[in-house]
């Protein structure tokens, strides 16, 4: 009896780790057809948001790229598989805090948690996936594109939101 439970654990992790992650089409998700492109903090709004002396996100670019999610590690694929997924790519990141600016090269993928549009990046050390961070996010959409607003929040509901807008 314990070597048939085994071998049903077995053959059951085996296929989680097997998961193949898949992008969900949807021309009216808004974020994941809107967010590609270069951001740059919108200052009077975020001012009114938050504190710009203690963290923010200066600048933000998003670069789609589904391929990232074939070369996950089985666990990130299992971690992320409990989630749709709408858009998957690169990131690059210029963030303040406390006075002094950092770079950053992300790979994220757009998910939906409770209903909100969340931001999974991943995190890397030594060329190894070692976490997934994350963040909400929203899209409020202009007449003109060029005039789009993206909102990036904290990892809860209660975090202060750090607002941008296209580079023109």
């Amino acid at each position: 009896m314990r070597k048939v439970i085994f071998i049903l654990f077995f053959w059951s992790s085996l296929a989680i780790s097997a998961q193949e992650l898949k992008l969900i089409e949807n021309r009216r998700h808004l974020i994941s057809h809107k967010l590609e492109g270069n951001w740059k903090i919108h200052t009077p709004i975020t001012q009114h948001l938050r504190n710009l002396e203690d963290f923010h996100i200066k600048e933000i670019s998003f670069r789609k790229d589904p391929n990232i999610l074939k070369n996950l590690p089985p666990d990130f694929v299992e971690d992320l598989g409990r989630f749709p997924l709408y858009l998957a790519g690169h990131l690059s990141v210029q963030i303040v805090k406390e006075g002094k600016e950092s770079k950053h090269d992300l790979e994220f993928v757009i998910a939906e948690y409770s209903g909100h549009p969340w931001l999974l990046y991943l995190q890397k050390e030594e060329g190894k996936y070692v976490d997934i961070e994350s963040n909400y996010i929203y899209i409020v959409s202009a007449e003109d594109p060029k005039n789009d607003l993206l909102f990036i929040g904290g990892d809860n509901v209660r975090e202060a939101f750090t607002a941008l807008e296209r580079e023109k």
